[in-house]
């Protein structure tokens, strides 16, 4: 590591910029030193607690059996090894950086798996990155600030960002996702049309992106960092599925790949942060995919500059992530070590490569036959190797959408018509940052549905796809 932080204090919110440090934290660092005797924090006694052990049963995937064997986990109240979670700490209040075991296990942890290319960096637990997210824009956004936001992208972060009232700037995408040039012609577009506006902040899905499923090549990921560089832009970089890497397409009848034909924590597609050498990206992960989303737990990664004002931010608000979450994490990857958590990456990987195939081969069959019968296809769609996202593009018909004397999108009357089926899909209208929701047809600019295969069971899929492409041809999509 040899790169230099520079100053970003510019960047900080006016929110960010007044936040400074709570008094009665200030005590914390004397309350812990031996002989104190602390009549200062309204700590509750760990005699007290309700919980005095916990224990829960976990997957281990290290025997040969694909679904693997259980395993039992426990935490006492107290440890004797201080590198062990205990409860009486994890249980107790804490500061905005989290549980500090936590903390520093999975900076150690992160380390082996990313390489930082500049030394003054930090790691701070957060309840996963949708609440992250909303510390990054906390910190950075003044009304008006613009974001630069791939052109199909993830509704919650969009709705995070407007009641910040940012200005989201929509980047054109390809199959590798946001595309750098058009970047750089979003951001000189947007200091024409809002010369006095500040753009700030690329917010960047880069592996298995929501809702396309796109994954960003190496290159990509350079480009991207370049071009921040370049307009002097800074980048969030949001990663729930880099653990989901899935390989190339098979027909499921002859997929007879094991287990260990998976990558597992071998990533060919490095974190945009392991480029960055001046502190630019702040990078999000969360375990929701990993482990489940209920335990609500992840971490950023940021230079020591921002992190100090991420700590303020997170301490006045979530305060710090369930340290019951934290202490079962640690303890989780603890007990599965290195190859432990590789092999539940592989099933993890195995299992939804699975039910893309089946949702992939049920598409190109339901489409086949139509294109056997004369038809052209209603819909196209491209694989993903990232994720659990298929983002379909559907040919819609060049007709007119009045209905009962009212205009109305033919995406609508498809969502119905779905609904009535009891087969849901998102529409692509709802990952649009520049939807017009006052104008009733603009939802027809937005042809695609975002189709998830990571939930329903095997049998559901292909009856979901059939369903789908049976109501597109209904409406005559593609002719």
């Amino acid at each position: 590591m040899n790169g230099t932080v520079r100053d970003f204090s510019s960047f900080l919110s006016i929110e960010a910029s007044l936040r400074a440090p709570s008094n009665l934290k200030s005590f914390l660092p004397y309350m812990s030193k031996p002989g104190t005797v602390s009549l200062a924090g309204g700590l509750p006694q760990a005699a007290t607690f309700a919980i005095d052990n916990f224990s829960f049963r976990y997957k281990n995937h290290t025997d040969s059996t694909d679904s693997g064997s259980l395993g039992t986990i426990d935490i006492p109240m107290v440890s004797e090894d201080p590198a062990q979670p205990a409860l009486r700490e994890a249980l107790q209040y804490g500061n905005g950086f989290g549980y500090s075991l936590y903390v520093s296990f999975i900076r150690k942890w992160f380390e082996r798996y990313n390489s930082m290319k500049y030394d003054d960096w930090g790691i701070m637990a957060t309840g996963g990155n949708t609440s992250a997210f909303d510390h990054v824009l906390r910190l950075l956004i003044n009304p008006g600030d613009g974001i630069f936001v791939e052109e199909h992208s993830f509704p919650s972060a969009l709705e995070q960002m407007k009641p910040v009232r940012a200005n989201l700037i929509p980047v054109k995408m390809d199959s590798e996702g946001m595309i750098p040039e058009e970047i750089e012609r979003a951001h000189n577009a947007f200091r024409l049309s809002h010369p006095d506006a500040v753009a700030k902040l690329i917010y960047v899905v880069p592996t298995g992106q929501n809702p396309t499923g796109a994954s960003m090549s190496i290159r990509r990921r350079k480009d991207v960092l370049s071009v921040a560089k370049k307009l002097d832009l800074l980048i969030a970089e949001d990663d729930p599925y880099s653990a989901l890497q899935l390989p190339d397409y098979i027909d499921p009848a002859e997929n007879t790949t094991g287990i260990d034909a998976y990558p597992g924590v071998v990533n060919d597609l490095p974190n945009i942060v392991s480029f960055d050498d001046e502190g630019r990206v702040l990078y999000m992960f969360t375990f929701s995919k990993v482990i489940a989303p209920g335990i609500r737990c992840g971490f950023t990664v940021a230079n020591k500059q921002f992190m100090e004002k991420l700590y303020l931010v997170q301490e006045s608000s979530l305060q710090a992530p369930s340290g019951l979450s934290q202490a079962a994490i640690v303890k989780l990857l603890t007990q599965w070590g290195d190859q432990g958590y590789h092999r539940h990456l592989q099933f993890l990987q195995k299992a939804y490569t699975e039910k893309r195939n089946i949702i992939v081969r049920s598409l190109r069959q339901e489409i086949g036959k139509i294109k056997a019968n004369g038809g052209k296809p209603p819909a196209e769609f491209h694989v993903p190797n990232s994720g659990m996202f298929i983002y379909i593009k559907v040919h819609l018909p060049i007709k007119s959408t009045l209905q009962n004397g009212h205009a109305r999108s033919v995406m609508e009357q498809i969502l119905e018509r779905l609904l009535e089926e009891r087969v849901l899909l998102v529409p692509g209208y709802m990952f649009a940052p520049a939807f017009d929701p006052v104008d009733p047809l603009s939802k027809d600019a937005y042809p695609y549905f975002r189709c998830a295969f990571s939930t329903a069971p095997e049998d559901m899929l292909a009856r979901g796809a059939g369903v789908f492409i049976r109501v597109l041809s209904e409406f005559g999509c593609g002719q």
